[in-house]
């Protein structure tokens, strides 16, 4: 039998995986409102004419949550960054590494928060 405590955000009891970042949604409804309007226009773009630069430009536009607004403005700069260069090797100029690491769990907290609280 496989064991559901090995598996990534298994429970260990046999349950439904519990997410590792737990979110209130407090104050996030202009945030969802925001990123499903970003994502709705982005759907219908020509798949072309969508370039990580037009996200990172549309990204700062938005208002964070209370329980994103301490990450988000390092979140908007690294996405700026790669919208100027998308080999991602502006993440390993000064503090690359530090950067590189940080930027992955802020993405994975922004993802997390508009998975559990946008429902997207």
């Amino acid at each position: 039998a496989e064991d559901p405590a090995g598996a990534p955000g298994g429970s260990g009891e046999g349950g439904a995986a519990e997410p590792e970042i737990a979110f209130t949604g407090e104050g996030g409804e202009a945030f969802c409102s925001q990123i499903t309007d970003i994502q709705a226009s982005f759907d219908t773009a020509e798949p072309n004419e969508t370039t990580y630069t037009q996200l990172a430009t549309r990204l700062e536009s938005v208002t964070p949550p209370p329980e994103l607004a301490a990450d988000w403005p390092f979140f908007i700069q690294m996405n700026n960054s790669l919208a100027s260069d998308p080999s991602g090797e502006a993440l390993t100029g000064s503090g690359g590494e530090q950067n590189a690491e940080r930027f992955g769990e802020v993405s994975t907290k922004v993802s997390e928060y508009m998975s559990q609280i946008c429902g997207l």
